[in-house]
Formats: structure tokens, sequence, C-alpha cells
């Protein structure tokens, strides 16, 4: 019975949608005879002929990459400090991490404009705040991967490692790094895929050289072009999927070195 529910959900919620949109994107005219109007020149006119698709795939590549980056970076330094060591308040800047959680997309974008419109620096409208956007409100989650990780990593095996004399350094390196890696390559995923479909505030953060493609699927909609905009977001989606079959690719080709004893004492002095 439960069997049958989750498949009468997946089959509802996710497989006649995307069923529909692929249908739509296929179509001359969405609503006449289906076998009929089949055609690829909804995906020709938006991948070569629609003006800003090509600039807003790089632009949301570039900036969901940096974004992940940024933000894992940053949540590997504040989950250091509030797990690894004992600085006062450490509790509060985790938790000062997550509040943007909390905030929608929009909100983010509406601080950021009135605090940049009175700096001497023009922002408004480039990649740059927009980064500062989604780094903003996606860093919570590069600093729970960060800090699960790190809870999940014995502090007695970094304590064996400098006892045995390797350096801070090294045992960061071949010992903690490591341990943690598919937890932060997690961590980075969850980051880059909600950063390239990302608009509440893209939308009120873009300009024509720093659209993005969730904006671009946007516009398109709202000139009316039914079909055309399931074409663009069909390529937003292959977009995503090519991610994450590329990230489990190389997560199962390079896969991490366990630390073992001898890992340890190639550190210890002879």
């Amino acid at each position: 019975m439960l069997f049958a529910f989750c498949v009468l959900v997946f089959v509802v919620a996710i497989l006649l949608p995307y069923g529909a949109l692929i249908a739509v994107s296929l179509s001359k005219s969405w609503g006449l005879s289906f076998w009929q109007n089949l055609t690829l020149a909804n995906y020709r006119f938006v991948l070569f002929e629609y003006g800003v698709t090509q600039r807003a795939i790089l632009n949301s590549l570039l900036l969901a990459t940096l974004a992940a980056t940024i933000a894992v970076l940053m949540g590997v330094v504040i989950g250091w400090i509030d797990v690894r060591t004992r600085t006062p308040g450490r509790r509060l800047l985790d938790y000062a991490a997550l509040v943007p959680l909390g905030l929608p997309g929009i909100v983010m974008a509406v601080a950021l404009i009135q605090f940049w419109l009175t700096m001497p620096v023009a922002l408004y409208g480039t990649l740059v705040i927009l980064l500062l956007a989604y780094v903003g409100r996606y860093i919570p989650l590069g600093v729970r991967a960060a800090n699960t990780s790190l809870r999940q990593i014995d502090p007695s095996l970094e304590e064996s490692a400098r006892v045995l004399g390797a350096s801070w350094r090294r045992t960061l390196q071949e010992i903690t790094l490591p341990l943690i890696r598919p937890g932060l390559f997690a961590g980075w995923l969850l980051v880059f895929v909600p950063v390239i479909q990302e608009l509440s505030a893209s939308i009120l953060l873009f300009s024509s050289s720093s659209i993005t493609l969730a904006v671009a699927v946007y516009n398109l909609y709202e000139t009316g072009y039914t079909e055309p905009v399931a074409a663009l977001a069909m390529v937003n989606m292959a977009i995503i999927s090519l991610a994450l079959l590329t990230a489990n690719w190389l997560a199962s080709g390079h896969r991490s070195r366990t630390p073992t004893k001898d890992t340890m004492e190639a550190g210890a002095p002879s």
C-alpha cells in the first residue's frame, strides 16, 4: 500500500509534469495533434536565435561554480572554528551563518540593492552582486556540510598524527581533508544546483550583461511563447543533470584515500 502510494506521488508530482514539459518543448503548437506537430525548432530558437541564452548559460555556470566553492570554503572555516576550537562566540558564529535560511531571496536582493546604492562602487546589475547574493543565501548549506563532516571524524585520528610528528598542515592535508572531502563535495553540489535555478534574488539584481538562465526562462515566459519556454526549461534541466552526472563520475573515479597507520607513521620523525 505504501509502495503504491509512493509510486502514485512520483507519477503525479514528477513523471507527468516533466513528461508534459518535454512534450510541449517538442511541439510546434501545444494543443494540436502531438505526432503531427513534432519539431526541434523550439530548441534551435532558444539555443541559437534567442540572443541571451548562451550568455545566460555561461553566467549561470560561472556564478554557480564560484558561489558553491566560496560557500564551502567559508563553511570549512566556520565549521573548523565551531568543532575543533574553543574560540569564544563560536556557537554564535555558527548560528549566524544559518540566518540566511530564513530569508527569502527577494529580501536578500533588496538588502544588497539598498546597501550598494549608497556605496561609491557601482555593483548593481553586475555579476559580483549576484555572486554576493548567492553566497549570502546559500552559505548555510556549505556550513552544514562542513560542520557535519568534521563532527563525524574522531579527533583522536588527528591527535595521533600530531603525536607521531606530523605537522598541523600535513595532518590537515592527509587526514582531515580526505575524510571530509565526500561531505564537502555533497555540500558543493547542494549549493551549485539551486544557484543554477535561482530566480527570486536574480530577478531584481540582473542586467542585460549579467542575465542568468532562470531569468532568461522567466523573461521568455513573460512574452507568452509557451513552447520555447519549455525548451529553455529543458536546457536548464539538462545542464543540472549533466553537472550531477559529472559530479558522480568524479566522485566514483577519485575516491578519498582513507588514512591508515602507515599514513600517520609517514609523518613520524625517523
